[in-house]
């Protein structure tokens, strides 16, 4: 069939797709979770059926897991649970949720320095995840240690959008109230008023002032008593608000000597030289503890040598592939040791900086693909 003969036709994919079950992971107010095994593709993931435990409240909440495909289709962040497919079965009244499966713990049973990490690195990610479901009109309502998982990698993921919600307008009404772990409840909701962006904003200052109550190494205190004032009149109203302040407290651990800089900069100015373009789009390293170990070897291979004997092996610490470079432009290995002294002496916080200003000029590097290496319409099935 012709692509111009599709119009308004409803086009039927009825391929069995068949899993194989691993095991049980849990049990929610709306439905049971378990870990399936896609054997084809050699992927597990976590799949969630609508099974409600109030059965007199069996059409609420399935509107309620509708809700969540819908708002989980709406979304792609790094530490948001990401769903791949459903399946819906509305005259049985139940349906299925395709989910990426995270292994890991919840936050409350992790240590961050088992992952090269601290409560600061988290309180921002997620403080960063929720400024992408506010701006895209969207409260989880469930805010609660078991819904904040983190992966064996380390990254923190947002799960369980069974109550999440999307805004219609600013003040839209609050219709469900669940049973946070807050010592003291928020002003609107004792008086039962709107659950707002900052009601939620309340409760995760609760989730961190938990978490880091002993902790002395918490740069964001301030920041969590702010998000903890009863009254929504003196709290944050956007997470954005909390965003801007942790940028304010930030500008501390980012002051950086002149001879920092001028290490950084050579280093930095001798890479971007030896990359002649990017022949697909490129995936970036981010996992400081990997790009330390891969620069450790290289400038143990280099340290007798006045130069990088091999410019490749210096890219691929930053780029996955898909990355050309010249051979007869030079890093010095000067360049490559000062750089990885600057890093291994530095903060975990300041190690961030340092990659995330790299992957910043790698990414002013052209991108230039060869569309004959994609498929062509005429292999496709429409």
């Amino acid at each position: 069939m012709k692509t111009e003969e599709l119009e308004n036709k409803i086009i039927t994919f009825d391929s069995i797709k068949q899993f194989k079950f691993v095991k049980r992971l849990g049990h929610g107010g709306t439905g049971d979770t378990n870990l399936f095994l896609d054997e084809a593709m050699d992927i597990l993931f976590a799949i969630k059926k609508y099974s409600p435990s109030a059965e007199n409240n069996i059409e609420e909440c399935y509107k309620r897991f509708l809700d969540e495909i819908k708002i989980l289709f709406t979304l792609f962040n790094e530490n948001v649970v990401r769903i791949y497919n459903y399946y819906l079965y509305p005259h049985l009244n139940t349906g299925y949720i395709q989910m990426e499966y995270i292994e890991g713990k919840t936050i409350d049973k992790v240590n961050p320095v088992d992952y090269n990490k601290t409560w600061n690195d988290y309180f921002i990610d997620v403080i960063n995840a929720f400024v992408y479901l506010h701006e895209n009109n969207i409260l989880h309502r469930d805010i609660r240690p078991q819904n904040f998982m983190i992966n064996s990698s380390g990254t923190l993921k947002i799960i369980d959008f069974g109550f999440g919600k999307r805004v219609i307008n600013a003040q839209d009404g609050n219709s469900v109230i669940l049973n946070w772990p807050a010592s003291i409840p928020p002003e609107e909701v004792e008086k039962d008023k709107d659950y707002t962006y900052s009601t939620e904003i309340y409760y995760l200052g609760e989730l961190f002032k938990n978490l880091t109550n002993d902790d002395s190494t918490f740069l964001y205190k301030s920041i969590i008593n702010k998000m903890l004032e009863y009254s929504p009149r003196v709290r944050y109203k956007s997470c954005l608000e909390i965003k801007e302040d942790i940028s304010n407290n930030f500008l501390t651990e980012i002051d950086f000597s002149d001879y920092d800089r001028e290490v950084y900069q050579n280093f930095a100015d001798e890479l971007m030289r030896t990359i002649s373009k990017f022949s697909s789009e490129p995936r970036f390293i981010t996992n400081i503890d990997k790009i330390r170990k891969s620069m450790e070897n290289e400038v143990r291979v280099s340290s007798l040598e006045s130069h990088v004997q091999n410019n490749d092996s210096i890219i691929s610490i930053f780029v996955n592939s898909g990355y050309s470079y010249w051979p007869y432009k030079y890093i010095q290995s000067k360049s490559l040791l000062e750089f990885y002294r600057l890093f291994i002496q530095s903060s975990y916080s300041r190690q961030e900086i340092i990659v995330n200003s790299i992957i910043g000029r790698l990414k002013q590097v052209k991108v230039e693909i060869n569309e004959s290496d994609f498929i062509s319409d005429d292999d496709l099935p429409f």
